[in-house]
């Protein structure tokens, strides 16, 4: 029963590899690129496939406020590290502390890593699409084994 259990884990493991890898290198990114003034949104029209002259893995969205000019938002393909727009981190490690836009000057920088989630000026959040894959594959393992140990 513990040779049949290491088996399957190994096989799991491979299986995870293989998706994550796959998952990984089949799709290309698609980020808003374009150059705003205020917090719109970028037109749908400026949703765009990151070009390939680098290996780009996430969107930006980039606020920058200078004394007496209005706010720009710059969005576009961008490469890690990068401060990630994920609401759970911030409240562990407090990214978003840097950047006080109560100021009258600031940058701020944050990332995402799904297509087109760089449109707004970062409330947005969503689940990437590795991380829903891998936790239906952790449920069918844990079903799985469950089975093995009955």
């Amino acid at each position: 029963l513990k040779k049949t259990f290491l088996k399957f884990h190994l096989i799991y493991v491979k299986i995870f590899d293989f998706l994550a890898f796959f998952v990984a290198s089949v799709e290309s990114l698609s980020c808003y690129q374009c150059l705003s003034h205020g917090s719109e949104p970028c037109p749908d029209e400026d949703l765009k496939e990151c070009p390939t002259n680098q290996a780009y893995d996430r969107c930006s969205v980039e606020m920058m406020k200078k004394r007496d000019q209005p706010l720009v938002i710059k969005r576009e393909c961008a490469l890690a590290p990068c401060n990630l727009r994920d609401k759970a981190i911030d409240t562990i490690i407090k990214l978003r502390e840097s950047c006080d836009m109560s100021k009258d000057e600031f940058n701020c920088w944050y990332c995402c890593k799904e297509d087109g989630c760089n449109r707004d000026d970062g409330s947005h959040t969503s689940p990437s699409r590795a991380m829903i894959i891998s936790a239906a594959i952790l449920c069918v393992f844990f079903l799985i084994t469950k089975n093995i140990r009955l």
